[in-house]
């Protein structure tokens, strides 16, 4: 799978599971490594870029009380407009 997005600057491939949670921490990982070599670290990150990622947490954690899936399903996910 790696290779075939190599033509378009791919550089790592880590296969997760949103259900089961399979790769995160691996992804997760990579993530932080990669971010940390990015010339603009140390930069201060806007107030809203927090304050969406709380919301996001806050909206997981409810649909996670409510019983209900925090990720669309495979059709609900192809009905979307892009």
């Amino acid at each position: 799978m790696k290779e075939a997005f190599a033509q378009f600057g791919v550089k790592h491939f880590i296969p997760v599971s949103c259900l089961s949670g399979r790769g995160l921490p691996e992804l997760k990982n990579l993530l932080i490594e990669v971010a940390l070599k990015q010339r603009n670290m140390g930069e201060q990150i806007p107030k809203s870029y927090l304050e969406l990622e709380q919301l996001v947490a806050k909206k997981r954690t409810d649909l996670l009380a409510e019983k209900k899936p925090v990720l669309p399903t495979h059709n609900k996910f192809h009905q979307f407009p892009y």
